[in-house]
């Protein structure tokens, strides 16, 4: 009877394990998957903070030129929304506040490749 009860709880263990294993791989699945979208889905470009022109309420746009390794240039025009996020020295903050309180230069911009909206802008000091 406590040999029975012994292997009983083993496997229970066992089981436990398995299950813990499975949703390990599981995660670390989806997450391989869904980093793999978001290499898709967002582009990250380099501009000037000259480019960006901004309204009162924080929308505005940001047009720019990009070009490729073979120097195949395209204007890009990209949306700012009010969902766009700001971000100063790695700090998120709002894009209005960010933006005044950074030095002009050269700001990462990450942006949707199909809409065209900006996700965040980030700026430094």
């Amino acid at each position: 009877m406590l040999l029975l009860r012994a292997q009983t709880k083993l496997h229970v263990i066992e089981e436990k394990v398995m299950k813990k294993h499975i949703l390990i791989i599981t995660t670390c699945l989806l997450v391989s998957f869904n980093t793999n979208v978001l290499a898709d889905d967002y582009l990250e470009a380099e501009i000037n903070s000259r480019e960006i022109k901004l309204s009162k309420d924080g929308t505005g746009v940001i047009k720019f030129r990009q070009c490729d390794n073979n120097n195949n240039c395209k204007n890009v025009l990209v949306s700012i929304t009010q969902e766009t996020k700001g971000v100063l020295n790695g700090v998120e903050m709002g894009l209005l506040q960010a933006k005044k309180l950074s030095m002009p230069g050269f700001v990462g911009l990450l942006y949707k490749r199909d809409s065209k909206e900006a996700v965040s802008i980030g700026f430094w000091k």
